[in-house]
């Protein structure tokens, strides 16, 4: 299972020359097994992959979490949907599922885009995915519902003795919680890798209670209660700096050490490719 980065950034884009190493792009996360691709949301780091799938023919399958604006700004930007006959499957879980073709056509029309949902040429399919026993390949995904407002969902994916944890826009200890603590810290129970939402530190994090997104002290903690062999911060803040990110992973770093974890620490990086 290879897992490759191609939007880190949450809420907007944030180019520029102090957040080029982290990325600007907004989420859009590729796993790669054998003949098997999934992409999980299409934010802005959709877009450059896009340009890379144009001419392959593993089947395209696009995974939400969520339809907030900077998981989904990158798709009518998406080269593939333009191209003649092209299979794009789509997968959500209810509600979201639902929603899932009215969400592209309320993105792709003319008062906001040039190019129409009715004059996409490619093959465009829609389908609903279950709270666990999804089968992709050789991978085998469940679900949980984050804490973020408007719902969002989490994934487990699972190939062999490997699991893989994505759990973007999450509040772990929200005012009113959807899924408690301890669900999270049995659904991350063990993972080889978990990349979870590391938006605030925890004066942001008190700023705004409810918001949907965690703190890197609350994200350390779950990763050393679950067991996880490596955490992976992800859905940076558009105001934090590429060395305010670096300060925050040395500081927690040594946290892990303190508290006895024994797990690897970095930073989601755009273009940076992992390997399971």
């Amino acid at each position: 299972m290879k897992v490759r980065f191609w939007g880190t950034r949450g809420s907007i884009p944030a180019p520029g020359s102090e957040t080029s190493r982290y990325g600007g792009n907004t989420t859009c996360l590729e796993i790669q097994s054998g003949k098997t691709r999934l992409i999980f949301d299409a934010g802005t780091g959709i877009r450059q992959l896009g340009y890379l799938l144009k001419s392959e023919n593993l089947p395209i399958r696009i995974i939400f979490t969520h339809f907030h604006w900077d998981h989904i700004q990158g798709l009518p930007f998406f080269i593939p949907i333009y191209i003649p006959d092209k299979p794009v499957e789509f997968y959500a879980y209810p509600p979201f599922y639902q929603g899932l073709k009215e969400m592209m056509m309320n993105q792709l029309q003319k008062d906001y885009f040039p190019a129409e949902y009715q004059t996409l040429p490619s093959l465009l399919k829609f389908f609903k995915l279950k709270k666990r026993n999804n089968s992709f390949g050789s991978l085998q995904i469940s679900l949980i519902e984050n804490n973020h407002p408007g719902g969002a969902i989490g994934y487990r994916l699972v190939e062999g003795k490997k699991a893989f944890v994505f759990l973007s826009d999450n509040e772990l200890k929200p005012p009113e919680a959807r899924t408690d603590w301890t669900d999270f810290v049995q659904f991350c129970k063990g993972a080889d890798v978990l990349v979870h939402d590391a938006q605030y530190n925890d004066q942001e994090l008190k700023e705004k209670p409810g918001w949907g997104h965690s703190s890197y002290s609350q994200v350390c903690q779950l990763a050393l209660e679950a067991g996880v062999k490596q955490l992976i911060f992800t859905h940076h803040e558009p105001l934090h700096s590429d060395d305010y990110i670096d300060d925050e992973v040395s500081q927690w770093r040594e946290w892990i050490k303190d508290n006895g974890g024994g797990y690897d620490l970095r930073a989601a990086s755009e273009g940076e490719e992992i390997e399971l």
